[in-house]
């Protein structure tokens, strides 16, 4: 049915460079156009004689356009792309064509040196014919810039995970949520032998498991870092001394999870008993060497050994045995019993 109209003012004009709308629309398409976050713009195709598009031409341009740009409608209108920018790269042509000829829309990310930034585009055609087509684009150049930096900052905290000689991980409600490489490889786990389990599998007993729980999530509800030692168990059973330390992710919301560190201290305690031991049998022959120089009496000072010599081993009993080689034989020359026990 043939759309007709009450007046002559009615009936359908040009707008927006040559885009047919009704009188009663175009303002608001305009409004709406012009005031539209992203850019807009409207563009006439160019082609060579031989029927390829090698340009295109502005047609209109809204503010957004404008400002992201900074070019102006009125200086741009009717003007080449090479015209206003004589460096765009030939890609912009290249995809700007396909449309234009194909109809078929696009959606691309490109960067644009004239203006020095990263356009997202939307390219499309809605006419029936190759004569021209519409873009809108955002800058994103901030915001894949910020990509960037957190895709780096990500890598490169992966990088210092991955290196660093200690476990790391996350729990949640004492539920392993994740693990990095090097506390599998010194447990002897794969990750899924304990991501979603609770953390009980790593202790020897439950009283640990609740000790370490006391001990360490008690006050455990601020960005101060909390520690504790403990032992925990391989998968082959082989039992580990650790050092454990963490923070809440979150202060505001505990459910979060704990981020912590688990720092293998089995050699470190070695070396500390062992240093430990030889104080003490420094201690003790120092001890024997003062009692020697006081002694007057022999069997005195051989007794005095023995009890210390006892005490140090924390025996029951110390002898000193004679052999009678020609009998064959050994006597009890000397001994030492400890509290509560009767010589033999």
């Amino acid at each position: 049915m043939k759309e007709e109209y009450e007046n002559p003012e009615s009936k359908p004009e040009t707008g927006l460079n040559g885009v047919e709308v009704p009188v009663a629309t175009q303002k608001e398409c305009e409004c709406l156009l012009k005031n539209m976050m992203s850019a807009f713009a409207v563009f006439e195709s160019v082609f060579d004689e031989t029927g390829r598009f090698i340009s295109y031409r502005f047609l209109y341009i809204n503010e957004s356009y404008e400002r992201i740009t900074g070019v102006k409608n009125e200086d741009v209108k009717g003007k080449t792309v090479q015209e206003v920018w004589p460096g765009t790269e030939p890609e912009w042509i290249k995809r700007y064509g396909e449309v234009a000829v194909t109809g078929i829309p696009q959606e691309f990310e490109l960067h644009h040196g004239p203006t020095k930034k990263l356009y997202y585009c939307k390219v499309y055609n809605p006419w029936e014919n190759k004569s021209r087509f519409c873009v809108i684009f955002e800058d994103i150049t901030g915001k894949k810039g910020t990509e960037e930096l957190l895709k780096k900052s990500h890598e490169m905290f992966e990088g210092i995970v991955a290196a660093v000689p200690v476990g790391i991980g996350v729990v949640s409600d004492r539920v392993i949520r994740w693990m990095n490489s090097y506390f599998y490889e010194m447990m002897g786990y794969m990750p899924s032998d304990l991501v979603g389990k609770n953390t009980r599998v790593l202790y020897e007993s439950d009283e640990e498991y609740l000790r370490v729980g006391r001990e360490f999530y008690s006050q455990i509800d601020d960005r101060k870092v909390k520690s504790a030692e403990t032992r925990i168990v391989g998968k082959n059973g082989k039992i580990v001394e650790v050092n454990m330390s963490g923070a809440v992710i979150d202060p505001r919301d505990i459910s979060k999870g704990v981020i912590f560190a688990v720092t293998n201290i089995t050699e470190r305690r070695r070396i500390e008993n062992e240093l430990r031991e030889r104080i003490r049998q420094s201690m003790l022959f120092h001890k024997i060497l003062m009692d020697a120089q006081k002694s007057e009496n022999l069997d005195s000072l051989i007794n005095s050994v023995l009890a210390m010599v006892g005490m140090y081993l924390n025996v029951s009993r110390v002898y000193i045995f004679e052999y009678k080689g020609a009998a064959d034989t050994v006597s009890n020359t000397f001994e030492w019993a400890g509290a509560g026990i009767s010589a033999e």
